[in-house]
């Protein structure tokens, strides 16, 4: 955060105060679901022949791998190895509701 916050020329609290009124979340929090939502782009692309959920949550700053899959689960309602054996043209892939759905899509 204190890069951040000396990339911007703000204080922390300034830009925690901006975040809340703007995203209704926390700095730390936004920048964990952009990651947590790159992920999940980078596993519905992902070749699992390639690629392993480990690389892919560590590429994306997630070191707490038991962790990172419980969040993962709770945001998306899967496992972050079911979504990287999903075929591309499942049509029932990287369905995400409400919310979640317009940052998915910003993200």
């Amino acid at each position: 955060m204190d890069d951040l916050c000396k990339a911007i020329g703000a204080s922390y609290r300034t830009l925690h105060l901006c975040c809340r009124e703007q995203l209704g979340m926390s700095p730390k929090r936004y920048l964990m679901l952009r990651r947590m939502h790159l992920a999940r782009r980078a596993l519905s692309r992902g070749d699992p022949g390639k690629t392993s959920v480990t690389e892919i949550a560590t590429d994306y700053g997630f070191w707490e791998l038991g962790r990172f899959s419980v969040v993962y689960c709770s945001l998306f309602g899967e496992s972050p190895s079911t979504t990287l054996r999903r075929l591309p043209d499942d049509p029932g892939s990287i369905e995400v509701g409400g919310a979640n759905r317009q940052f998915a899509e910003s993200a």
